[in-house]
C-alpha cells in the first residue's frame, strides 16, 4: 500500500510538473482584490499590452507601474461583454523595471481578463470601409482638433487631439504628423503626454529664431491647455524640430480663476517687439461670418511660420453632436483638405476667402471632360469615372439664363443621394445629406445646410469628394461647406435639374484622386 501511494504521489507530481513547464513564464498575472480592482504583473515584458474595447462599457481606471511608481493613467472602456478592438500600451522603454498595471472599476467576471494579450506587434492596417484617402486620419484612435500646426525646415508638423486608448474622446495627448506637400503624411509617435498638470488640449506651436525665450535659437515652443479640475496654460520646447519635446520645468505658465480657459494662440507682434497669446475664455464669442457653412468644419487653426507669407488653414471634419457615434470603430474622426486664407470685400463688408490648397492639385489623376450642355429640366450623366473608388474631384462652371434653382444630386445604384443646389431667389447655396446613406447613428446628422451667396450670372464651384465626405468651395473659396456623408457605395451618377427657367454648364470636369 506504502509502494501505491509513493507510485501514485510520482506520477502526480510528474504530471504536474509537465503542466508546470507549459506554465513557466506566463505572459502576465492577474490578481483580483474585489470591489472591482485588479492587478495585472507583467512577467515576459513584450512591446505591447493589447486591451479589449467594448465601447458600450463604461471607463475603467489603469494605472501604469514601474518599480512602484505610477508612470502614466488612462481611461480605457475595457470589454466587458464582447470586444470591438484592441488598443496598444506601448511598454516600450521600461525593458529594465517590473512592471504592472492597476485595473481600477472593472468586475472579475469581465471578458477582458480572458482577452488581452502581450504582443510585439499591432496591426494598424485599414479595416475601415469609410476612411478617406486624401484626407488625414489617424492610424487608429480618437482625434478631434487640430493643435500646434506649425512650419520649419521644409516640414509642415500637424498635432492634434488625441486619444491612443481608444475611439471615442479621452485621454487628451498631442498626436503628431509630418508632411513635405501637405498631401501625404508619415505618423510620428506622440508628442505630449498627459501629466499630473491634467491631459494636454488645444494649443499652438511657434519658431523661436531669435531665441527670445532662452532655449536656443530654432526652438518650437509649444504652448498648450493643461485640463483637469481646472484650466491652465502651459509650455513645451522642441530642439529637435519637434522629434521630441521636454516640458517646461515651472508649468502652469498663466492661470485664471475661470473654469473655461484654453486654446492658447501665440504670435509674434512686429509693433510692440513681443510674442502674443490669445485665449479663449469662457463659452462665448462674438456666431457673425463663418468660413464654412457645413456641419464639419470645427477648430480651424493656421500654420505657424508658413512658407511665402501663406494662411494655410485646416480644421477638425466632424462635430460634436455625433463625433463619437460616427459608423467607424478602428479610428474616429479626420481633417478637411488645407485652405489657403484670404479676405476680400463685396458690399464693404470684409470677409474671409478660403480656396482649397494649390498642393492638392498634385492628386488630380486623369482628368475626364464632358462636353458643354445645356438644362432647362433635367440632364442625367449615368457614370462620374468608369473606376469610382469614391475618391475625386468635380469642377464645373454654371452660366444662368433664368433659372430660379440650378441643382444637381449625386447618387448611387443603392439609391443614396446628395442633394446641391443654388437658390438664386433666396441668394443660398445648400446641401441636403438626410438620403445619403448611413444616417441612423444621430438624429442630428440627417440635415439641409445652406451658405448664403451673391447669386451671380456666373458660378464655379470645385466639389471634393472622399470615402466619406463632401466639401464644397464655390467662386474660388467666397463660400465653402464641408458635410461628412457615409455612402455604402461611391456615388458615381449626377443627375441636375433647374427650376423656374434653364440654364448651361458651360465646364464640366472629373478627377479621380490619387
Amino acid at each position: 500500500l506504502l509502494t501505491v501511494r509513493w507510485t501514485l504521489t510520482f506520477i502526480i507530481g510528474t504530471i504536474w510538473s509537465v503542466f508546470s513547464c507549459q506554465a513557466i513564464n506566463p505572459p502576465f498575472v492577474i490578481k483580483h482584490l474585489g470591489d472591482g480592482q485588479s492587478i495585472v504583473q507583467i512577467e515576459n515584458q513584450k512591446k505591447f499590452l493589447l486591451l479589449p474595447v467594448e465601447e458600450a462599457a463604461p471607463e475603467a481606471k489603469l494605472y501604469m507601474i514601474a518599480d512602484n511608481d505610477v508612470v502614466r493613467n488612462m481611461n480605457v472602456r475595457l470589454a466587458i461583454n464582447k470586444v470591438d478592438y484592441f488598443v496598444p500600451v506601448d511598454l516600450s522603454g521600461f525593458d529594465n523595471k517590473s512592471l504592472s498595471f492597476n485595473f481600477q472599476l472593472i468586475p472579475d467576471t469581465a471578458i477582458c481578463w480572458d482577452e488581452m494579450k502581450l504582443s510585439n506587434e499591432f496591426d494598424t492596417s485599414n479595416r475601415e470601409s469609410f476612411r478617406p484617402l486624401y484626407h488625414f486620419t489617424p492610424q487608429y484612435g480618437w482625434m478631434n482638433d487640430p493643435n500646434g500646426m506649425v512650419y520649419k525646415d521644409g516640414v509642415y508638423h500637424l498635432f492634434y487631439q488625441y486619444n491612443p486608448y481608444g475611439s471615442m474622446w479621452g485621454n487628451m495627448h498631442w498626436g503628431h504628423a509630418t508632411s513635405t506637400d501637405l498631401v501625404n503624411w508619415e505618423h510620428q509617435p506622440i508628442a505630449i503626454a498627459p501629466d499630473a498638470l491634467g491631459t494636454i488640449f488645444s494649443g499652438s506651436c511657434v519658431v523661436d529664431k531669435d531665441n527670445t525665450a532662452g532655449f536656443g535659437a530654432g526652438a518650437i515652443i509649444a504652448f498648450y491647455t493643461s485640463a483637469s479640475d481646472r484650466q491652465v496654460q502651459s509650455m513645451a520646447y522642441s530642439l529637435d524640430n519637434g522629434k521630441t519635446f521636454k516640458k517646461y520645468a515651472r508649468n502652469p505658465i498663466l492661470t485664471s480663476t475661470q473654469r473655461d480657459f484654453r486654446d492658447p494662440k501665440v504670435f509674434w507682434h512686429d509693433a510692440t517687439d513681443k510674442w502674443i497669446m490669445i485665449l479663449a475664455v469662457g463659452q462665448e464669442m462674438q456666431n457673425t461670418k463663418w468660413m464654412d457653412w457645413g456641419k464639419d468644419h470645427y477648430a480651424t487653426v493656421t500654420w505657424s511660420n508658413a512658407p511665402e507669407g501663406r494662411h494655410i488653414a485646416l480644421a477638425w471634419m466632424s462635430n460634436w453632436q455625433y463625433a463619437n457615434n460616427v459608423p467607424t470603430t478602428q479610428y474616429r474622426s479626420g481633417n478637411s483638405v488645407p485652405r489657403d486664407l484670404s479676405l476680400y470685400t463685396s458690399a464693404g463688408e470684409t470677409y474671409l476667402k478660403s480656396s482649397p490648397s494649390r498642393e492638392l492639385l498634385k492628386l488630380r489623376g486623369k482628368e475626364e471632360k464632358k462636353h458643354s450642355f445645356k438644362v432647362d429640366r433635367t440632364y442625367n450623366m449615368d457614370k462620374l469615372l468608369s473606376d469610382n473608388t469614391g475618391t475625386y474631384e468635380i469642377e464645373m462652371t454654371i452660366k444662368n439664363r433664368n433659372a430660379e434653382v440650378i441643382g444637381f444630386q449625386l447618387f448611387n445604384s443603392k439609391g443614396e443621394e446628395v442633394d446641391i443646389y443654388y437658390n438664386l431667389v433666396e441668394k443660398k447655396f445648400a446641401m441636403d445629406r438626410s438620403k445619403s446613406g448611413v444616417v441612423s447613428f444621430s438624429s442630428d446628422f440627417p440635415v439641409l445646410t445652406l451658405a448664403p451667396i451673391e447669386g451671380n450670372s456666373e458660378m464655379t464651384l470645385r466639389l471634393f469628394v472622399d470615402k466619406s465626405s463632401l466639401e464644397a468651395f464655390g467662386d474660388d473659396g467666397r463660400f465653402a461647406m464641408t458635410n461628412l456623408v457615409f455612402p455604402s457605395e461611391p456615388y458615381n451618377r449626377i443627375s441636375f435639374y433647374a427650376k423656374g427657367g434653364s440654364y448651361a454648364v458651360s465646364s464640366f470636369k472629373v478627377y479621380k484622386l490619387k
